[in-house]
């Protein structure tokens, strides 16, 4: 029998004098060395940890030692690693590289000014390379959390990665050229600067190159602080550079009154499960959610479901929703609990809306709102919608309680199967009336079976009203919802034009009977 010496154990070899076997059958023997070795840890590599030793060589050295095996996990512990220059992911392809932590407590934190925490794909595109279970942070005075090189990165995941930004002029995510495919970032809360004056995340692409940042997933994530602008900022720099198939879901803002997500030039995207939370601390100053112009290039087929927000209300002029450059989209079930209501602006877009309750919609001019599903579901239910030329609806139902302004155009109800419920319909900002139609193809028919059409409200005058175009009618009465039937004068010098002007009114079925 041989045996081990103290000395032997004490080499730099000694591990490999000793085996190694896994419990269960089949199990073969290994070195205790070639066991441990399986994990690669950055504090093999001679890093502290204490947040004051500059531990980025220790990184570059690890990272050097998985690209010599082709690539692996590097395992962090329950630190802070200070660092002094940038974590460099850019191994050939394909090559997967992933840092792992322990939680939020194994903190990676930048310390020199201006120096990303991580920079990604500078010379080569990374391939399913990751960060998982770890915090990434930086100086005042740091740069970029992580920034993408032009070569980009595929497959590319942060799992459960919580950021504190510490620098006001400086983003989460910084990709100026695109460049992200078909990645993935999830969980984690994602902390701007209090003093911030920039996005949180900032997508440009590259002009020359064309679609560059496509089928990627942000969901389960807590966002803050994004007070000067829009906590994503995401367009493209080309008119065939598109934007397609990202998705945005499950995400919680948290005091980004500068704004949730802004766009130009997307196609496809799914932006749904929204919440804004940013409780008495003043008006959002930008628009939670704005698909903006880019060059007359607009944004197409994309939609936008539960977009809730629970906090403050809106400044004048900005909109929980503002389409302003996104045609044929798709809007359902979005809501505000504060007082003020949701404001959409579809800026003459088309675009298809179910279940948009007590909101105000601004449709802009020459837009159409049409299909079965815009009122099957209760759109616009007790809410208002106003613009300046062409509102048309399409449906089955009639919503209840619906008041529609048309401004300086008209409302056509058009084919409408059942007159059920009530209409508050046809009253512009100012109060007045200007022109509602129904079934004015004159074709299609409007049963208007003891349905109610409110031209008035208490105190607001209206001018102009009346109805065309073939009506089926029965039993239908026109009444102000919020007074009684207008009786004849009964004195004075003007009672003769009062009476003659009452009497015109009701026999075009403006005013009810006295």
């Amino acid at each position: 029998m041989a045996y081990v010496t103290d000395t032997q154990l004490a080499a730099d070899n000694g591990s490999t004098l000793v085996e190694h076997i896994a419990d269960g059958a089949g199990a073969t023997a290994r070195t205790v060395q070639g066991k441990l070795r399986d994990v690669v840890h950055v504090d093999d590599f001679g890093a502290v940890g204490d947040g004051m030793a500059d531990d980025s060589g220790a990184f570059t050295d690890a990272l050097s030692a998985l690209q010599s095996q082709g690539g692996g996990t590097l395992r962090i512990g329950r630190k802070t690693y200070a660092i002094a220059s940038p974590i460099i992911l850019d191994a050939p392809h394909p090559m997967s590289l992933v840092i792992e932590g322990e939680g939020a407590g194994s903190i990676i934190r930048q310390t020199t000014a201006n120096a990303s925490v991580v920079e990604i794909g500078a010379t080569q595109i990374q391939r399913a390379s990751a960060f998982r279970r770890l915090a990434l942070t930086n100086a005042g005075t740091g740069g970029h959390i992580i920034s993408v090189g032009r070569k980009g990165c595929t497959l590319f995941e942060m799992d459960h990665v919580d950021i504190a930004q510490s620098n006001p002029a400086k983003h989460v995510i910084h990709a100026p050229h695109g460049e992200v495919y078909d990645s993935r970032f999830h969980g984690g809360d994602w902390y701007l600067h209090p003093g911030s004056t920039v996005s949180g995340v900032h997508i440009r692409t590259d002009p020359v190159k064309g679609p560059s940042f496509n089928e990627n997933i942000f969901e389960n994530l807590r966002v803050h602080q994004a007070y000067a602008a829009p906590f994503f900022d995401i367009a493209s720099a080309a008119s065939d550079s598109w934007l397609v198939n990202n998705t945005f879901r499950h995400i919680n803002f948290e005091k980004c009154r500068g704004g949730g997500i802004k766009f130009a030039n997307a196609r496809g995207w799914t932006i749904e499960n929204l919440s804004f939370w940013d409780q008495d601390s003043g008006p959002y100053a930008g628009h939670l959610i704005h698909a903006a112009g880019n060059g007359g290039y607009a944004s197409v087929a994309n939609s936008f479901k539960a977009i809730l927000r629970h906090g403050d209300s809106l400044a004048p002029g900005k909109r929980d929703i503002f389409l302003e450059d996104a045609d044929f989209s798709f809007v359902a079930n979005c809501f505000t609990q504060h007082a003020d209501g949701p404001s959409y602006d579809w800026n003459n877009k088309n675009v298809v809306v179910i279940g948009l309750l007590y909101g105000e919609l601004n449709v802009g001019g020459r837009t159409s709102l049409r299909g079965d599903q815009l009122i099957n579901y209760g759109s616009i239910f007790g809410g208002s919608v106003y613009g300046d030329a062409l509102l048309s609806v399409g449906g089955i139902n009639v919503p209840e309680q619906c008041r529609i302004s048309s401004g300086g155009g008209y409302v056509n109800f058009d084919a409408m199967a059942n007159g059920l419920g009530q209409i508050f319909a046809a009253r512009a900002p100012d109060g007045t009336i200007t022109k509602l139609v129904f079934a004015a193809d004159g074709q299609s028919f409007w049963p208007l079976t003891d349905a109610k059409v409110d031209l008035g409200f208490a105190g607001q005058s209206f001018r102009d009203a009346y109805l065309s175009g073939t009506l089926k009618v029965d039993s239908v009465q026109v009444v102000s919802s919020q007074q009684p039937p207008i009786t004849d004068a009964k004195g004075g010098d003007e009672v003769p034009k009062i009476n003659a002007i009452l009497a015109a009114l009701r026999a075009h079925g403006l005013i009810a009977a006295a």
